[in-house]
């Protein structure tokens, strides 16, 4: 069990910080439709004509704060379900 709680924790990161598939093959899409939080910091931080780097460290702050909460949640889960397993 604690192996499966760290494939998932880093499988729940990974699928966030999703960025050089959505970005090869869409470039955020037509009007933004497929821009998703890590492509807005590149974005914002180092593709446009002024950098936005306050804006980018802010979005940074706000997907690390959720990914913590996320990370949380799904040990909370995993703890619940492995006592439910060891009361029974």
């Amino acid at each position: 069990m604690p192996n499966l709680i760290v494939v998932l924790v880093l499988a729940m990161i990974r699928a966030v910080q999703i960025f050089d598939e959505v970005f090869v093959l869409t470039g955020g899409g037509p009007c933004s439709a497929t821009t998703f939080i890590v492509q807005f910091n590149c974005q914002a931080g180092f593709a446009e004509q002024i950098h936005l780097s306050g804006l980018a460290a802010a979005a940074s702050l706000v997907l690390a704060i959720g990914l913590m909460a996320l990370t949380f949640v799904q040990l909370r889960l995993t703890r619940v379900h492995e006592a439910g397993q060891r009361a029974k």
